[in-house]
């Protein structure tokens, strides 16, 4: 049986390749921390990975781990020339930020993103709509932060705005849900 995070990559991998086919693209992978997607989305020949997180510490490991890819330190702003990027991954990020930081989140987006760019958030399923425990990593971080915010389908769209439409919104295992948007301007 695989890994579950085996599983996330090969899932991952197959929404991209079954979107963008084998065409070059420039991928944003926000929240990256210790550069869990790091590895498999570099080995692909036709992406070029960037990481960006606010901690500091995580990035330093993911640079010592995968020393010749791109990562950034930054707080939430997303400094990036207008349309540069291809797909942006959220992986286990929404839940640490309120609706505002969210919104603001998906303004840097419209601006960064082409046109039919994508947007994938993978983001923990609440404990109440799932029969069994969630990760084991939750209970820490809940005890840690003090408050994990879930966001509902509906709310996520609510707060991307239309320009984000919904693809697919897929289960991919008991703790985690996979959103798949695609960017289309109003300009």
């Amino acid at each position: 049986m695989a890994r579950p995070i085996s599983r996330h990559r090969k899932i991952l991998t197959d929404s991209i390749f079954n979107y963008f086919g084998k065409k070059r693209i420039k991928v944003l992978d926000f929240g990256c921390g210790q550069g869990l997607f790091s590895s498999t989305l570099s080995k692909e020949q036709n992406i070029k990975y960037i990481g960006i997180d606010k901690d500091f510490s995580l990035i330093s490991i993911a640079k010592k781990k995968y020393p010749l890819l791109s990562y950034i330190v930054s707080n939430e702003e997303l400094c990036f020339k207008n349309q540069q990027l291809d797909l942006v991954l959220a992986n286990n990020v929404l839940h640490h930020m309120t609706e505002q930081q969210i919104t603001t989140f998906a303004g840097s987006l419209k601006n960064i993103l082409k046109e039919k760019g994508m947007l994938i958030i993978i983001e923990l399923v609440p404990r109440n709509q799932q029969k069994g425990l969630l990760f084991k990593g939750v209970t820490f971080l809940e005890e840690k932060i003090k408050k994990i915010i879930y966001y509902k389908k509906e709310d996520l769209a609510r707060i991307l705005g239309s320009e984000f439409k919904n693809i697919q919104t897929e289960t991919i295992s008991l703790n985690f849900i996979k959103y798949l948007y695609t960017f289309e301007s109003s300009k």
